[in-house]
């Protein structure tokens, strides 16, 4: 089974696929792939420039 898990912040999404198998009577990640995206590239630029200046 395939499952997709999205938590939201403030500034950002992560977004998981999750691949669970049954163990039992139990379930067991076996794999976990995910991603990051930015919400706003304001928040993206402001924190570069004031790195950089």
């Amino acid at each position: 089974m395939i499952a997709k898990v999205t938590l939201k912040f403030e500034n950002f999404t992560k977004t998981d696929l999750v691949t669970l198998e049954r163990v039992g009577n139990d379930w067991k990640v076996s794999k976990s792939i995910n991603s990051y995206n930015v919400i706003s590239n304001n928040w993206w630029f402001a924190s570069h420039k004031k790195a950089n200046h």
